[in-house]
């Protein structure tokens, strides 16, 4: 029926070459016998050691509004079928695999997991919005590539300087290690679009360190830098 609220799913495209491609079907719908009732939001995929692909799915559930605390919370799902190349049907997890809890931050501000590997251990990011109304980021760690233990570890870190423009939430959170082609110097970049009243969602950026040890992210500049400009496009 369209992209619209509680009809939102991920749909399902194939490619040899990146550049035709081949429809296939909706991978991950609503349905009320899974934790996904209201909507399957943004997310990201990732691997476990053997290969298998595992999707990362906001799970929406405006039930758990009443029950809970968070009608946003993370759920995976993986291939039915490895053999089948087109990975044409995928199994929701029967349970949620994190959640957001009054002491993290707001309710109904937990979405975009986004999976970073390094060294043996799976990092989750999680955008959010802190206590205060601001943007923030939440972190998760596992070594477990069942994906359904993972420890929080606390906000990914709170910038030296906030401006109104930087939104009171983060979407679609993502931190990835780049080097450069001689593979002498690395650094970290985290990416983030602000969201909230009157945010066009420009997409921002810092550049910096990572404490694998703590899970914090050091900036090594104050204000983020602008990635790509837009208008709700991310």
């Amino acid at each position: 029926t369209g992209p619209y609220w509680r009809q939102i799913c991920w749909g399902h495209w194939v490619s040899t070459d990146m550049v035709n491609w081949i429809n296939v079907k909706e991978a991950i719908v609503m349905d009320e016998s899974t934790v996904i009732k209201d909507g399957a939001w943004s997310g990201c995929a990732s691997y476990k050691e053997d290969g298998t692909p595992v999707l990362f799915i906001t799970a929406g559930d405006d039930a758990r509004l009443v029950n809970t605390y968070s009608n946003q919370n993370i759920t995976i799902a993986v291939p039915k079928d490895l053999t089948d190349p087109y990975l044409t049907e995928w199994e929701v997890h029967d349970e949620l695999v994190a959640e957001i809890t009054y002491e993290m931050g707001n309710s109904n501000q937990f979405r975009d997991p986004n999976v970073y590997y390094e060294d043996g251990t799976y990092y989750m990011l999680v955008g959010s919005q802190t206590r205060g109304n601001k943007g923030t980021t939440q972190v998760f760690v596992t070594k477990d590539d069942s994906f359904e233990n993972w420890e929080y570890k606390g906000h990914l870190f709170v910038p030296p300087v906030y401006e109104k423009y930087m939104g009171t939430c983060w979407e679609l959170t993502n931190l990835v290690k780049l080097t450069n082609d001689k593979k002498t110097v690395s650094k970290y970049l985290f990416a983030f679009s602000p969201a909230g009243d009157n945010m066009d969602n420009d997409v921002f950026y810092y550049l910096g360190d990572f404490n694998k040890d703590t899970c914090r992210f050091i900036p090594e500049h104050e204000i983020p830098l602008r990635m790509d400009f837009g208008d709700n496009v991310f």
